[in-house]
């Protein structure tokens, strides 16, 4: 199962609302964190075949009160 992960959660509150992609075992286990950076992921679903996980990734525009949503996707193991 493929889901969203807010830092605070990780113990890293100092990201803010910043989120990441974690995959589970359909068991609860195997925690496995699929991004680590500082936007904000979110909405993940896999690919057809199961080989890859798409999500959104919000994207602060500098200079500027923009923010864009672009696809992005990860290889699953």
């Amino acid at each position: 199962m493929a889901f969203t992960i807010l830092d605070r959660a990780l113990d890293d509150p100092g990201q803010g609302e910043d989120s990441e992609i974690a995959l589970v075992g359909a068991d609860g286990g195997n925690l496995e964190l699929l991004t680590k950076n500082a936007v904000r992921d979110r909405s993940p679903r896999f690919t057809a075949d199961g080989s890859a996980v798409l999500f959104q990734t919000r994207v602060e525009m500098p200079r500027s009160n923009w923010r864009i949503v672009v696809p992005r996707s990860v290889a699953v193991r």
